[in-house]
């Protein structure tokens, strides 16, 4: 299968923590697209610090700590 098709397959389900849907594996220089409950609040994320944010429980405890709403976090 091509590349050109693949990126329209449906993302595999890695984790769910605390409600909030984590997709991707996480690289250092993981860019995170945000969904949040209201549509309108959804952001891309670039600037995480990997030394301290190392894994998604980490990652989702900061967003909701900040009283994001969050659904869903792709890695991209």
């Amino acid at each position: 299968m091509s590349a050109y098709y693949e990126e329209y397959l449906p993302k595999p389900l890695i984790q769910i923590i605390d409600e909030v849907e984590c997709y991707g594996p996480l690289e250092d220089n993981s860019n995170f697209e945000v969904i949040c409950q209201n549509e309108e609040d959804d952001f891309m994320w670039l600037t995480r610090d990997p030394k301290q944010l190392k894994g998604w429980e980490e990652i989702v405890s900061h967003l909701k700590g900040k009283g994001i709403e969050v659904v869903e976090i792709s890695a991209v």
